[in-house]
């Protein structure tokens, strides 16, 4: 099995169509949200001082984040995106700990298992690569 979260979005049909959509700045799904890096609570405040805005006078603190990474993140208010990152990245694998510890079964013994089964142990094995995926985003570049 792959570890490319690309390649195992596209395999798996759940999100389609995978190429026209932005990743999730925190983990590499699909983006089906903006996330405020800032907060929004922080932003109105900081607003109603004359604060954050760039100097043309826009908001730039939007990034594009799937549903369950902007919903972890919360209104925390972090020193960077990298730890705001990191802090996701905690809450993912504490969530997922359970899938990241399925056993990786051998061909051998998915084929004496049941049909029923078997579909589970292999929807477990997929949510628990795309969850290690999504754990190592963004990938370093070599």
């Amino acid at each position: 099995m792959t570890d490319n979260i690309a390649v195992l979005i596209r395999e798996s049909d759940l999100w389609r169509p995978y190429e026209l959509l932005t990743p999730c700045t925190y983990c590499g799904l699909p983006a089906d949200t903006v996330d405020h890096v800032i907060p929004q609570s922080l932003r109105y405040m900081l607003q109603e001082h004359g604060g954050w805005r760039d100097h043309y006078g826009r908001i730039t603190d939007k990034v594009p984040a799937c549903k369950e990474c902007n919903s972890m993140a919360g209104s925390e208010v972090f020193p960077s995106l990298t730890a705001k990152r990191r802090y996701v990245h905690a809450r993912i694998a504490k969530k997922y700990a359970s899938v990241l510890r399925t056993a990786n079964w051998t061909a051998a013994e998915l084929d004496e298992m049941g049909p029923m089964m078997f579909g589970y142990v292999l929807a477990s094995q997929e949510l628990a690569a795309i969850t290690r995926a999504r754990l190592r985003w963004p990938a370093k570049r070599r």
